[in-house]
């Protein structure tokens, strides 16, 4: 049944730059936060106005990684399923869950790094290896004009714990096609 609801389709296209646990991951040596350290980011976004449910966004996008120093390669790719509320005439507020997917390789090398106290013998991986995370999404979109949007939003990991929770966040620019 739910097929048979009228709906209208737009496509949309974005770039931007997304932080990884910007919050609590250490940036240097010292301690830093990278709290903005932005990797690109390309996505491809659907847009679907559904009667009574408003707006429903999904999205696929990768995070290309860049800067990193202990020889391995890093790349991610999402998938989004937002639904969004209008909270003004230009203005979405943006909510879901996402899966992403993270694949890590390397050439099985021993980096050794300082750990605070004096340095330890850590691995970098020697062969691909993928992780899947679940998140919950809150964001808000600010229509710029007929076709561009600024867009922030959070996603959410492990959200039921305590322990484990942590937040990653994307600011990006959205082309209306």
């Amino acid at each position: 049944m739910f097929c048979l609801l009228p709906f209208e389709l737009s496509a949309l296209v974005g770039a931007g730059g997304y932080v990884p646990f910007g919050f609590s991951t250490q940036s240097d040596k010292a301690g830093g936060k990278g709290t903005f350290d932005l990797h690109p980011t390309l996505y491809l976004n659907g847009s679907f106005n559904i009667p009574y449910l408003k707006f429903f966004l999904p999205e696929v996008g990768a995070i290309f990684y860049r800067d990193l120093k202990d020889d391995y390669s890093k790349r991610s790719y999402y998938f989004l399923g937002d639904f969004a509320y209008p909270i003004r005439s230009k203005t979405l507020i943006r909510y879901g869950v996402g899966i992403f997917i993270t694949k890590i390789g390397g050439e099985g090398k021993a980096v050794v790094l300082n750990n605070g106290d004096g340095y330890m013998t850590f691995y970098t991986p020697s062969e691909s290896v993928s992780t899947y995370n679940v998140t919950w999404n809150l964001g808000v979109e600010q229509a710029l004009n007929s076709h561009y949007a600024l867009r922030f939003e959070a996603y959410i990991y492990e959200i039921l714990s305590s322990l484990k929770r942590d937040i990653s966040y994307s600011f990006s620019l959205t082309y209306y096609l």
